[in-house]
């Protein structure tokens, strides 16, 4: 969010946002901003480049793990925990078939 105020501000195409002023909004010192940008280019969050200024853009796949941080706390867990989810569903399925054939008599 910090990075989209921030784009707008330098006026930076896209999501271009200089890596010192995000991390100095956040405070982290020049070497700490960098650290960061750095480990977010390697888990293919974003895209770096220090020739001229320290510029970040964010990767496709970025945008969506940073629209993820956005979704609903049961929502995330949900996503992370599908096969859980599923189970649980699958076991209340199983039980209601036997609960109606012990009833009924099916």
């Amino acid at each position: 969010m910090r990075a989209e105020e921030t784009s707008r501000i330098s006026g930076h195409l896209g999501w271009a946002v200089n890596i010192h002023e995000v991390g100095e909004a956040l405070g982290m010192n020049a070497d700490e901003a960098r650290n960061v940008a750095v480990y977010l280019q390697e888990a293919d969050w974003a895209k770096c480049n220090f020739s001229n200024e320290p510029l970040l853009v964010l990767t496709p796949k970025g945008r969506e793990e940073i629209a993820k941080l956005r979704w609903h706390p049961w929502r995330r867990w949900l996503h992370k925990n599908i096969s859980i989810a599923l189970s649980v569903i699958a076991v209340a399925i199983s039980l209601a078939a036997l609960l109606s054939k012990w009833i009924f008599g099916l």
